[in-house]
């Protein structure tokens, strides 16, 4: 601080930062009186800890504000946040912990998905796979196979298999690493992992033929379709999925999302199989 507000103001000082924040939010000193906190701080402590519990009040109650608008925004990692928040003036940023912090007590949550439930924008398979199964289930997942099931839909959607599955549950520390044990969950939430692309991937591939996208436009959006189009061109990966899942043609997909709904389109083409 004092070396940006040097620039403009010759002969400031660590005090005169001290003071203008003592000055214009006095609840921040943490005075016995104050409406935000009882003090804490023994008077025998050093002036110079004083001072930095002062300045980490202040960090947490205006950085506070910050944090909820990206979380109300859909951003939902302390890591993503943190990376948001660098600067030239501050390069390394807003650390995971202090933002941990800040959720905890500038809005009183009892852990980050606490945080999120309240104040995020809703939570996603890709989000809830990046929560500690605690946390997991204090946002509504009801058991770790809930959570395993959020997990696996995730890598199915991005379009891994079962080999970079495993790497992934193996760096996501889930306690079970064994192709034979995924495999097993696999089959009984999907019975195959081709059925579980057919189920999950076919309703995102339809909406975009609702939107009217190209192929090209749905390897550059689509998650699955960029990792399993590799070698091959758009057209050609899109018809090959679109004739397994649909049992028609692009084009006969298209013209028909053109005058019916997502839904009824699915129950007919997908579902009813």
């Amino acid at each position: 601080m004092l070396h940006i507000l040097s620039r403009n103001y010759l002969g400031i000082s660590r005090q005169d930062i001290v003071d203008n924040i003592k000055y214009h939010w006095p609840f921040l000193a943490r005075k016995p009186d104050s409406q935000r906190y009882r003090s804490t701080i023994p008077a025998s402590f050093s002036k110079f800890t004083r001072e930095r519990s002062l300045l980490k009040e202040a960090h947490y109650y205006f950085i506070g504000p910050i944090v909820k608008n990206y979380v109300e925004h859909g951003y939902n990692t302390k890591t993503e946040i943190s990376s948001k928040l660098r600067s030239s003036e501050n390069p390394r940023g807003i650390s995971t912990i202090m933002i941990q912090r800040i959720a905890r007590q500038e809005y009183g949550a009892s852990s980050w998905a606490d945080f999120l439930a309240r104040h995020g924008a809703k939570l996603s398979p890709q989000s809830l796979s990046l929560i500690d199964i605690r946390e997991f289930i204090k946002v509504g997942g009801k058991s770790q196979e809930d959570y395993i099931k959020f997990v696996l839909s995730n890598y199915v959607i991005r379009g891994l298999d079962e080999n970079e599955m495993v790497l992934e549950l193996q760096s996501a520390n889930l306690h079970f690493t064994h192709k034979t044990t995924l495999q097993r969950y696999i089959y009984k939430w999907w019975g195959s992992l081709a059925n579980a692309r057919k189920q999950l991937v076919a309703p995102i591939l339809a909406l975009c033929f609702k939107l009217g996208y190209s192929s090209a436009q749905i390897r550059a959006n689509v998650p699955f379709f960029q990792r399993r189009m590799s070698g091959v061109s758009a057209g050609d990966a899109v018809y090959g999925y679109c004739k397994s899942w649909f049992r028609i043609s692009p084009t006969e997909a298209r013209n028909i999302l053109a005058n019916s709904l997502l839904n009824d389109f699915l129950n007919q083409y997908l579902y009813n199989q």
